[in-house]
């Protein structure tokens, strides 16, 4: 499964990184979310990791949305 996150993280990260670096609340978003993500993971609390995540591609989803940088693919 590494080897197929690594992949797509090559492909994504470069367009996230021009998203986030033009929105800092996202960012400080991400830096929340990563923080309680760590922090349930050491706990091992299932729970608070899974909405850690759950949060964390929500937010990213949104801000992704916001950016409107998407393709008009009828042209």
């Amino acid at each position: 499964m590494q080897p197929v996150i690594e992949s797509m993280w090559m492909q994504i990260g470069p367009h996230l990184n021009q998203i986030f670096s033009a929105q800092d609340r996202a960012t400080a978003q991400a830096d929340h979310h990563h923080s309680g993500l760590l922090r349930a993971l050491r706990r091992q609390d299932a729970t608070a990791a899974a909405k850690a995540v759950w949060d964390d591609l929500s937010d990213a989803a949104d801000a992704i949305l916001a950016a409107d940088n998407f393709e008009d693919k009828a042209q």
